[in-house]
């Protein structure tokens, strides 16, 4: 997981020509499966 966001993070910074004029966030999730019936659902 930490070669995924090391991955982006210097993908964004490189895109953005070097440098970046604003904090940066990165949020990954892992979904290993199973039912999401439980999960709230965004309209």
């Amino acid at each position: 997981m930490r070669a995924v966001v090391r991955s982006l993070s210097h993908t964004l910074k490189q895109e953005r020509g070097g440098s970046t004029s604003d904090d940066a966030t990165l949020f990954l999730i892992e979904w290993r499966g199973g039912a999401a019936d439980h999960l709230a659902v965004l309209e």
